[in-house]
């Protein structure tokens, strides 16, 4: 009876690790949905500010006005890539937690700091969940055809920029491209 009360408690035990678990993941989980919500509605009012600013009734003054709100808009994604959990720890960053996802290089360039971890966590017996997704996932960036028939990769961040910069320059081509370039960035978020 001893071995069985023994067996019964190791049991219990074991399941309520795994309720903590799936407590801790639904929580950190809910945090990256609030995160990428919070993105979906800004890569909207990007668009919208992006078709604004393609208006043949708007002038190049009016275009820089809407270039320092896009500034703004892609500092608040910014801070939406390093959106961290309760316990501190930033949420897109693979298994650096305590390293901001997304940082700035030497150059003034947003460039991903994390790194490609996915941890999985127990919740059952031979059942595991993804605890994470790492920035390059879910901020996922684009390719560019180039006119030479070659493509070019540009991260996220770097697409949202060179949107800002034609939208300061009044640059209708790259500020088109840019509106293009704004439905596969939310696609991609939205799937992850």
């Amino acid at each position: 009876k001893a071995t069985a009360m023994q067996r019964l408690k190791s049991v219990i035990t074991r399941q309520d690790s795994f309720e903590s678990s799936i407590k801790t993941t639904q929580n950190r989980l809910n945090a990256e949905e609030t995160a990428l919500k919070g993105v979906t509605n800004l890569l909207a009012r990007i668009k919208e500010l992006t078709i604004q600013g393609l208006n043949d009734t708007y002038g190049p003054k009016d275009r820089e006005i809407i270039a320092v709100e896009l500034q703004g808009l892609q500092e608040d994604l910014l801070s939406f890539a390093n959106t961290r959990d309760a316990n501190g720890a930033y949420l897109f960053s693979g298994a650096r937690v305590f390293t901001p996802a997304f940082g700035t290089d030497a150059t003034g360039a947003i460039v991903y700091q994390g790194d490609e971890t996915v941890n999985l966590v127990e919740v059952g017996d031979q059942r595991t969940v993804k605890l994470n997704r790492t920035g390059t996932e879910v901020f996922d960036g684009v390719t560019r055809p180039q006119p030479d028939g070659s493509n070019e990769s540009r991260s996220f961040f770097q697409s949202i920029q060179d949107l800002v910069d034609a939208m300061r320059s009044s640059d209708r081509n790259n500020m088109n491209r840019g509106l293009q370039e704004l439905d596969t960035l939310s696609q991609r978020v939205a799937v992850s």
